[in-house]
């Protein structure tokens, strides 16, 4: 009672009742400020020293009028108490917990129960957000922890009474699985402070979330139904708002507010069936392609916000072709690709719609003057553009809006919010943040608020976008990495030139490797490997290996090249003669067997390598290498694979053509050699 007359006091400014107030709650504290009254003390219970704490909180929260001089002050009162409880913390039982009664003589000392425990934790989250003091936060964390973990509070955020003590072996194996609403409104009113405390941490927004569903599905009633669990089904909320209800009726009165519902035409997915979840929709209705159903009356403060967000919102869409139903024939004469001389590239095209929704002086669009110091960027997929571009596409507006208009948006959507079936092609979106007026959340809160809705994405909390990280990591690969001498000598002009007939000979091959690569893989093993043909320094050939060549082959020449080196220094000083080469070859193919399980028969480039190096080994001869390394490739034709994505791609593709990797790696062999393809077999340069 004392509590609530501070409220009103609070709320009213009415300060009859202050007096009394301050007197119940001094004499309860006594004057040794811990709510141990001589009156009560032999029957006194943690629960009951409890409500006197939180009213005490209550007192120091709301900067009621402060207690004479010579007697304890409200926060005191409530750090006395919270020094007790932690005191009586009782970890020998049940894993921890407070009991309900202090004393072992009152019946209900073997009972821990939530309201003691839920009035420890509401007071220890309160005192971490009034003193700042992080110790209060953890005793808060640790509590209700400890509830879940003996299943007082389950995964579905119910709040059981409490735990039964075996005194005679000291086991917690009996619960009261009585739900009171105190129970629930103890603990949510904790975790609410906790959740702003920690800056709506993804934890506390869960539990927040999870105890008011679960508290409105239990205890909540409609005013013609007394039985709360009957019709009503709690789809949806937003904290601080009253629960949405699905029970066949529309509420108009502002008491009960009416489910969240949208309606629009299929085909454009995930809108709007994606959008129901927590913390959106409760519910969608689809009409046919592109057609919605009937309407139906919406909430007024849902309206009056989308009403809102549409009188400030400035959109543009650009795509590629037109959309076609699926099942309905072509127009005849229909075009469906944009002309060559019609397709400009990202940075023209971005700047044309930039302009069209920004532009003052184009008296056609300039229908909203985005002059807000808060804008929201969305840009939208109209369902056929990838990942990869639609991440390309973010940067270049993120980049124009800054550049061009000095706009650096306070929160970035992009993703498949509103398709057009396959569309290829995107919109960007600008909303102005105004004022909701409508008494609570702003714009930026209602975007910012967590959502279950599979067609929404937006994870990124608001503690992240207000820090405003723009730390990036760089570094020189080539620090560290001075390259030394190996104490060999060799022609240097001779092996330039050798090398540098090898790697022609793979730029050369390109075409014919993608073509097998496109036929048995994913087509892009003649592009990697000519792109680091193309690149390579013969200084630098390893780190230009490791930077510039992808996939699985790229980390493969990456090793066995590091390897080579490697084997090179090992071999002493003295001519590096091919013998040393083969020798120097072998070790780095044993190195590599370490890192893959490729070996012959396999069909990867190890095909033609191990070849290669044996016979090298064996003759000296680089030519009658090459020559074995090709024979090794063409044999990998109608060889059924073990490894690479040849596997499960499936088909009978292997059989027409080569192993693409092996191919390339045999034509820089022979482009080493000297040698090259003629209409009469491998001629030598």
């Amino acid at each position: 009672m004392f509590g609530t007359l501070i409220d009103y006091w609070a709320l009213t400014g009415d300060d009859s009742y202050n007096a009394i107030t301050t007197q119940a709650i001094i004499h309860q504290g006594t004057e040794n400020a811990d709510f141990m009254p001589r009156n009560q003390t032999r029957t006194l219970g943690n629960d009951d020293q409890g409500f006197w704490g939180m009213t005490a909180m209550t007192a120091a929260e709301n900067n009621f009028p402060d207690p004479p001089p010579d007697q304890p002050q409200w926060l005191a009162l409530a750090q006395s108490l919270f020094n007790q409880w932690v005191s009586r913390w009782d970890e020998s039982t049940c894993g921890g917990g407070l009991r309900w009664q202090i004393f072992t003589f009152n019946n209900g000392f073997n009972y821990k129960n939530s309201i003691s425990n839920g009035c420890f934790f509401n007071l220890a989250a309160r005192l971490a957000r009034y003193t700042g003091n992080e110790t209060y936060a953890d005793w808060a964390t640790k509590i209700y922890t400890w509830q879940e973990t003996t299943g007082l509070i389950t995964p579905n955020h119910e709040v059981h009474d409490g735990l039964h003590i075996n005194p005679t072996n000291n086991t917690c194996t009996s619960m009261d699985r009585n739900q009171w609403s105190y129970n629930a409104g103890i603990f949510l009113h904790g975790a609410a402070v906790m959740y702003n405390h920690t800056n709506a941490s993804t934890i506390w927004t869960t539990r927040v979330d999870g105890l008011l569903a679960s508290a409105t599905q239990k205890f909540y009633t409609t005013p013609d139904n007394n039985n709360p669990t009957t019709n009503n089904k709690i789809i949806g909320q937003t904290r601080g708002k009253k629960p949405e209800l699905q029970d066949g009726k529309d509420h108009e009165d502002d008491s009960v507010r009416s489910a969240h519902r949208r309606r629009g035409g299929s085909g454009h997915e995930p809108s709007f069936s994606g959008m129901v979840g927590p913390g959106l929709l409760s519910a969608a209705v689809a009409g046919t392609i592109f057609a919605s159903p009937a309407a139906e009356q919406g909430v007024k403060e849902v309206a009056k916000v989308a009403r809102l967000v549409a009188e400030n919102l400035v959109s543009v869409g650009a795509s590629l072709e037109h959309v076609h139903v699926p099942g309905r024939a072509k127009v005849d004469g229909e075009e469906d690709l944009l002309k060559d001389g019609e397709v400009v590239a990202l940075p023209e095209l971005v700047k044309k719609m930039l302009a069209q929704m920004l532009d003052q002086e184009d008296e056609d669009r300039a229908f909203l003057k985005v002059n807000s110091n808060e804008v929201v960027l969305l840009v939208n997929n109209l369902g056929g553009v990838s990942v990869l571009e639609m991440g390309g596409i973010l940067t270049e507006v993120v980049g124009q809006l800054e550049k061009s208009y000095n706009i650096k948006p306070v929160r970035i959507l992009s993703g498949t919010f509103m398709t057009s079936l396959n569309g290829l092609g995107f919109s960007i979106s600008l909303l102005n943040v105004v004022n909701t007026d409508i008494g609570g959340p702003s714009m930026i809160e209602l975007l910012d608020a967590p959502c279950e809705a599979a067609g929404w994405s937006a994870p990124i909390s608001k503690q992240t976008w207000e820090e405003k990280n723009t730390a990036t990591r760089e570094q020189d690969a080539s620090v560290g990495n001075e390259i030394k001498p190996s104490g060999l000598k060799m022609d240097g002009n001779a092996a330039q030139e050798a090398l540098t007939r090898g790697l022609e000979a793979v730029v050369a091959a390109e075409p014919e490797v993608t073509r097998y690569d496109t036929i048995v893989g994913d087509g892009d093993c003649g592009i990697g490997l000519a792109r680091g043909a193309e690149v390579v320094d013969v200084a630098n050939i390893v780190p230009i290996i490791e930077k510039v060549m992808d996939g699985t082959s790229g980390a493969l020449y990456a090793i066995f090249v590091n390897a080579l080196v490697s084997s090179l220094r090992s071999q002493g000083e003295g001519e590096a003669s091919p013998k040393v080469w083969a020798s120097a070859l072998k070790k780095s193919c044993d190195a590599l067997s370490k890192y893959t399980p490729a070996r012959p028969g396999d069909r990867t480039l190890v095909d033609a390598l191990y070849p290669f190096v044996e016979v090298l080994e064996s003759t000296g001869d680089v030519k009658q290498a090459a020559e074995a390394a090709q024979k090794a490739a063409e044999g990998t034709k109608g060889m059924k694979a073990s490894l690479g994505r040849t596997v499960y791609i499936g088909g009978s593709g292997f059989e027409q053509v080569p192993d693409p990797g092996a191919w390339g790696l045999a034509s820089f062999f022979l482009g080493l050699a000297g040698l090259k393809k003629g209409d009469e077999g491998w001629e030598k340069l």
